[in-house]
């Protein structure tokens, strides 16, 4: 009969804490897998979106090099006519010199050698790597030695140098690769995951032993060391993605986005650009007839047909500048969509969709005869959009497994965009307070599936207490009643003190646009004052619960 080994009450305890770090680091690495999503979404969106304005401006600037190359040539023939006199002849003087003004320039060379040149192509996407580089948060000194130490260690065991034979070197060389993107990246969580893959005899090895206090000890600061460095990860990582998003690229994104709500779409971006090519087409057919009779009049024909004194002032613009991309559609958002007054259907009137259209976020989905409300009209040069919340009953209609995938993209499933013609005025189906509590049980039951269940459920118990009410009075009302003051904690050094400063939490204040629900703190007794609560770390039983709102503080903002 196998007798039990009895274990020390020490050993025991340290044993908890082991599982305990375990889970620990289990949670900061789902919120780290979330950031890291959110982040190469965010890079990956602000990539597509400037390849698709270069291409799109590029290939109408290739229209136009064609175009004017061709101009160039019939106007040559033309300056050869035998009837051309001196006027003509400065007026075909005057076309050359704009011709060669309007050549691409530095930007569009350099368009033309990509195409040319595949090696070029992959330049230019490491100076877009490059671009985001600025944006990442490099750790502190002392953290960053602790790093190279986990990155050495992983170096030295893997360095194809240190091969066996051809396939272990090709191994150790794909190895190398995924430490050393890990490390140039400050993803300390990836090189943590490779020791331990890896090197994991090397890190905690228990089986065959007699486990000591000593070794698990050992184990315990191993484990900790992990967990401060994945924090310390998650806090890097949320503030790079504030500061992408509050760029120049970031707010490209923002702009972009809010162009396609409004229907306004690359085409409508680069419609400049194709009055251009019109016009120079329009030249281009007409020396064409030029040419055909063999004089200048279809040429005064145009001009006279334009009202200008010369033909060239529909090519007025096109100079080096108009090809520099950040020039053309720096100013292109400067006008917000202005709102309508006094429209058709006002804010709050209950509408239908009278016509056979389909849902914008899934094609397969037909929406004539749905209901919901007016929340915005905007008007864009001389379009009116109507922006329609979706009633409760039409909200219930989607497909759950729609509504999951939209959470996920971040889309709006509850707003559409329609035309005046597409709508008419209905009685409603529900009360207003119906349709956003819907909305929003919907949103809040499937945003914090990744969280361990525990927390998902007082996420959710905290959010929802009133559906139809925000997210902001739900944790307002949530933390007066639930947070026990006063509470001392210290500053994480995100606002304007330095980290570890502390202060004691004495009650709840406001909500601020910026830095979220503010508290009343007492510094070290300099006087009461608010501050963000995001930026106050705590220890004790309350601790959870302002890691719970840190995380809604990260989606939300």
């Amino acid at each position: 009969m196998s007798k039990e080994i009895s274990k020390s009450p020490e050993m025991l305890q340290k044993e908890v804490r082991i599982k305990e770090l375990h889970q620990l680091i289990k949670k900061e690495r789902t919120t780290l897998k979330r950031l890291k999503t959110r982040l190469k979404n965010t890079k990956q969106e602000i990539t597509d979106i400037q390849r698709k304005m270069s291409n799109a401006v590029f290939s109408s600037m290739e229209k136009m090099e064609k175009l004017r190359q061709e101009i160039v040539e019939l106007l040559n023939i033309c300056k050869k006519f035998k009837t051309v006199n001196k006027a003509d002849k400065e007026q075909i003087d005057m076309l050359l010199e704009d011709m060669e003004e309007t050549q691409g320039g530095e930007e569009f060379d350099l368009f033309q050698k990509s195409k040319e040149d595949p090696e070029f192509e992959a330049e230019q996407r490491a100076k877009m790597r490059d671009i985001f580089q600025q944006f990442q948060v490099k750790p502190p000194q002392e953290e960053q030695k602790n790093i190279r130490k986990v990155f050495i260690k992983l170096s030295t065991n893997f360095h194809p140098d240190k091969a066996r034979n051809d396939k272990q070197q090709k191994d150790f060389h794909s190895l190398m690769q995924e430490i050393n993107e890990a490390y140039q990246a400050g993803d300390i969580d990836k090189l943590l995951e490779l020791e331990k893959i890896y090197l994991g005899d090397k890190v905690a090895n228990f089986t065959g032993k007699a486990i000591t206090v000593d070794m698990l000890t050992q184990e315990i600061k191993r484990l900790t060391r992990d967990l401060n460095f994945i924090k310390n990860q998650i806090t890097r990582m949320s503030s790079e993605i504030k500061a992408l998003r509050k760029s120049d690229l970031g707010n490209m994104l923002t702009d972009i986005n809010r162009a396609e709500k409004y229907g306004i779409g690359l085409n409508a971006m680069t419609e400049d650009l194709e009055m251009h090519i019109d016009s120079l087409t329009e030249l281009k057919d007409t020396l064409q007839l030029c040419v055909k009779k063999g004089n200048m009049e279809p040429m005064k024909e145009l001009a006279e047909q334009q009202m200008a004194v010369s033909p060239l002032d529909f090519l007025e613009g096109l100079d080096d500048d108009f090809f520099n991309v950040d020039e053309m559609f720096g100013d292109f958002f400067d006008d917000e969509p202005q709102p309508v007054k006094n429209p058709k259907f006002p804010i709050g009137t209950s509408v239908q969709i009278k016509k056979n259209i389909k849902y914008p976020y899934a094609n397969g989905i037909k929406i004539k005869g749905w209901q919901g409300r007016v929340a915005g009209v905007y008007k864009i040069d001389n379009e009116v959009t109507y922006e329609i919340q979706l009633d409760s009953i039409a909200l219930k209609a989607l497909p759950k497994d729609l509504i999951a995938f939209s959470i996920d993209e971040d889309i709006q499933f509850q707003l559409i965009n329609l035309e005046i013609s597409d709508l008419k005025k209905v009685p409603p189906r529900d009360t207003l307070n119906e349709a956003i509590a819907t909305y929003r049980t919907f949103l809040h039951s499937n945003q914090w599936e990744y969280l361990p269940k525990k927390d998902n459920a007082l996420m959710q118990e905290i959010l929802l207490k009133f559906p139809e009410k925000s997210d902001q009075d739900n944790w307002k009302f949530w933390l007066t009643k639930n947070l026990q003051l006063p509470l001392n904690g210290k500053s994480r050094g995100y606002y304007s003190d330095p980290p570890k400063t502390k202060m004691t939490i004495k009650s709840i204040d406001e909500w601020d646009e910026d830095g979220g629900l503010l508290v009343l703190v007492d510094k070290n007794g300099s006087g009461i004052m608010d501050h963000p609560l995001a930026d106050i770390s705590i220890s004790g039983k309350q601790k959870g619960i302002l890691e719970l709102y840190n995380e809604w503080m990260d989606m939300a903002f």
